[in-house]
């Protein structure tokens, strides 16, 4: 009770698609019905201008699979869609 439980540790590539993720969120362009997707060409030139250790469709790969969970986990919810 009371204490916080501590953090989980990261290993070097989660540690990594972290970080790459946080800037990447920075860039997203605001959207009027909800959080817009972080567009794939700013992936692709981040990747290229920061030098990222992996190829550019494992970029992609990655960063849009934790774009589309970031969303799916924070996007409000319609109410008013069938279920």
């Amino acid at each position: 009770m009371g204490v916080e439980p501590d953090a989980p540790e990261l290993d070097e590539r989660t540690s990594f698609w972290m970080n790459a993720f946080s800037i990447l969120h920075r860039t997203r362009q605001p959207g009027m019905s909800g959080i817009t997707p972080i567009n794939p060409v700013t992936v692709l030139d981040l990747a290229e201008r920061l030098e990222w250790p992996c190829d550019p469709d494992e970029a992609l790969s990655v960063v849009i699979a934790m774009d589309d969970a970031f969303r799916e986990i924070n996007q409000p919810k319609d109410e008013n869609k069938a279920a």
